[in-house]
């Protein structure tokens, strides 16, 4: 998500040939502070905030707007929030927690 502060959409990437332990690993080797993501299970949720790393879960909607949204320090906003997730306990709790 971020490079020297700067906030980058790594996009779509298939990383279903990878255990899912190694996943939250190759998050940190890329550098990444912060995870904007849709749905992740609760297992590598912990295991990404363990390393450190900032989750704010269950985002929908145009990526540009949601970094623009993060940016400006509005997320979490119901307006990117997955369909059946805000209110629901199980997604944006990690936002909440996450947020400065």
């Amino acid at each position: 998500m971020s490079n020297g502060g700067v906030a980058i959409p790594l996009g779509s990437q298939d990383w279903s040939y990878l255990p899912l332990p190694a996943r939250a690993n190759r998050l940190r080797q890329m550098g990444i502070d912060v995870l904007l993501c849709g749905g992740i299970s609760g297992w590598l949720a912990r295991q990404v905030e363990a390393l450190g790393i900032r989750l704010i879960p269950w985002l929908a909607g145009d990526v540009q707007q949601v970094l623009d949204a993060f940016v400006a320090g509005r997320l979490p906003d119901q307006r990117f929030a997955m369909p059946g997730s805000w209110g629901r306990g199980h997604g944006w709790r990690f936002g909440r927690r996450g947020r400065p």
